[in-house]
């Protein structure tokens, strides 16, 4: 009895070593990977000359007056904003975006104007692109260039 119970107590001591060493081990991990997001933080700002939750305040600002265009254009329900986004391609920014003819004619010209804006509210730019002769019911893929290295945000101004 004597020796189940030395055994028990051994095997007692070896489980609560492995979890302490898991519960360190965790710890651990936890503060390098508090660590390396601190730094990624940090070269985002360097680059952006913005933290993550200002950046996030600035695309759920960005996001609110996009919304409000969209639901314009629905009432207006000649064009439709499908979709909008900031992408880069070859080191080259772009403001892209999907618009729907919601009419049973062809248009002969559309335009998308996107006003660009610094990471504090400053327009520091515009940006457009054209499409001819988009059909009935059709959908244009618009990519308007961003030639302006500073921009933090931007803004869909009118579909004409």
């Amino acid at each position: 009895m004597r020796i189940l119970k030395r055994v028990l107590i051994g095997i007692l001591v070896a489980v609560l070593s492995l979890v302490l060493i898991g519960v360190v081990l965790a710890y651990k991990e936890k503060s390098e990977m508090d660590k390396l997001h601190q730094q990624n933080e940090e070269a985002f700002k360097a680059q952006t000359g913005m933290s993550y939750a200002e950046h996030d305040k600035v695309i759920e600002e960005q996001t609110k007056t996009n919304e409000a265009l969209a639901k314009d254009l629905e009432e207006s329900n000649k064009y439709q904003l499908i979709e909008h986004k900031a992408i880069t391609e070859n080191g080259i920014g772009y403001i892209s975006g999907k618009i729907k003819n919601n009419t049973d004619e062809q248009l002969s010209y559309l335009e998308v104007d996107i006003n660009l804006y610094d990471k504090d509210g400053v327009q520091v730019g515009d940006t457009m692109d054209i499409v001819q002769n988009l059909g009935a019911r059709g959908t244009w893929e618009f990519k308007a260039p961003v030639l302006e290295g500073n921009v933090a945000k931007y803004e869909i101004v009118s579909i004409q």
